[in-house]
């Protein structure tokens, strides 16, 4: 019955998104730019591929800048040469620079309604400034738990279990440890799962606004966040070194994660949605668990909505929001989602293809409820910028405060210290830099 209805809705919502609309007739062509690598921009060109299928007038160009993109973006809106479509992570400032379409009344006439179509906060986070839209979603990003069940067997561990905490995490990676095989228990964190373990511990790194980091950088909190990292690295020796990490090809930012997980030699680790499709297609043998519970009785993960907007200056905006509806909407969706890469964000797609059944799949759908989203500055006026972590200061001062902790083992609470006053002078000098 469920299944049923399902199909019921999905008919009525096509019939709604399929409202005429006056677009050209002469051959138009739609530039889409993407910051992603090769084996992605090839199910974008599926989805335009399949868009130019039932719009013959319409070429999608797509082009991918996995380096430079904030550059090439700012010179091309200087020039007046803007994509018609592309990726902006700092929504209100993009706003506020009106660089974006406003897609409320596109929405309105197509009767296009994005509070049923996909999950929630994230449409309100990612894609909405002010009860107004400027974005659609791709997709979702939760974490989890990936672990390799052969290393588990071979260990005699039990597999973990929801409802794990901090603890049972580091008493597993423990096990799994097998130093002459140069095999580790776990790698904690990656520059996303980094949110997920300092949330858990009731750490921050700055305040709502982020106007401040003392108080919350160097918070208790923080600090136990930190040492916990610190103690499985140096104490336990069940993580590997920045420096061992990157004998495997990389340091945490640059996949080096990936590979040891891939080659075997790695119990457990926190991944994206999209990095299971990696290790699903490499036939390896894992498991997936919600991430461990915290300090505060829940299992925090970090949660987002890469989305797309339309240049306020295109020269096509009718074409770009039909084929924007289109790539994000239903039918992209789901062609998105049949990768086994993205996890939809329209909640009828990722039911239709039993997201939520799937024994990999279902504990990224029931991360979904506790999920959170950092904080974005209100004073940051960089309109290019990726996001990061919250604002370039805050950003800047917790990696030197990081790189000391776990590369030199520094004392933490000392560290965490001097952090705080560092980026609170320099958010001071930032935002009196940005008022000028």
């Amino acid at each position: 019955m469920r299944k049923t209805l399902a199909a019921i809705i999905m008919v009525c919502l096509l019939i709604g998104m399929s409202a005429p609309v006056a677009m050209a007739e002469e051959k138009i062509t739609l530039d889409w730019w993407v910051t992603d690598v090769a084996t992605l921009v090839e199910i974008y060109e599926k989805v335009a591929a399949a868009y130019e299928a039932e719009h013959p007038n319409v070429d999608i160009r797509i082009s991918s800048y996995t380096d430079q993109y904030d550059e090439k973006l700012k010179s091309a809106q200087a020039a007046g040469q803007a994509p018609d479509i592309y990726i902006e992570a700092v929504l209100a400032n993009g706003v506020t620079s009106n660089m974006f379409l406003d897609l409320t009344p596109y929405m309105e006439r197509d009767g296009f309604k994005p509070e049923e179509l996909y999950y929630q906060p994230y449409m309100d986070y990612m894609c909405k400034y002010q009860d107004k839209y400027y974005a659609l979603p791709r997709d979702i990003f939760s974490l989890a738990i990936v672990y390799n069940k052969d290393l588990f067997d071979e260990a005699g561990v039990a597999y973990p279990q929801e409802g794990w905490t901090l603890e049972d995490l580091r008493e597993t990676a423990k096990k799994l440890t097998v130093p002459e095989k140069k095999q580790y228990g776990v790698i904690l964190p990656e520059i996303w799962s980094l949110f997920n373990m300092l949330w858990s511990f009731g750490g921050d790194m700055c305040n709502e606004d982020a106007t401040t980091a003392t108080g919350f950088i160097n918070s208790e909190g923080t600090a136990k966040f930190m040492q916990y990292i610190q103690d499985m690295i140096f104490v336990d020796n069940c993580a590997p070194t920045p420096q061992q990490l990157e004998s495997f090809g990389g340091t945490e930012q640059e996949g080096g994660s990936g590979n040891i997980f891939m080659l075997g030699k790695l119990g457990m680790m926190a991944v994206e949605r999209y990095a299971v499709g990696d290790f699903l297609e490499a036939g390896m043998n894992i498991g997936t668990v919600s991430m461990p519970v915290g300090l505060d009785g829940k299992s925090w993960t970090y949660a987002s909505a890469p989305s797309w907007s339309i240049s306020a200056n295109t020269k096509h905006p009718d074409e770009s929001w039909d084929f924007l509806k289109f790539a994000f909407g239903p039918e992209g969706s789901r062609l998105l989602a049949e990768t086994h890469f993205f996890f939809p964000c329209v909640k009828q797609v990722a039911e239709e293809l039993g997201f939520d059944e799937d024994p990999v799949d279902s504990v990224f759908f029931a991360q979904l409820d506790e999920s959170r989203q950092t904080k974005l500055a209100p004073w940051w006026r960089r309109p290019a910028d990726w996001v990061g972590v919250y604002s370039p200061p805050v950003h800047d001062g917790w990696d030197v405060a990081w790189e000391e902790i776990m590369f030199n083992q520094a004392d933490v609470q000392e560290t965490l210290d001097m952090a705080a006053e560092e980026i609170d002078i320099g958010i001071e000098d930032y935002v009196r830099q940005a008022g000028k």
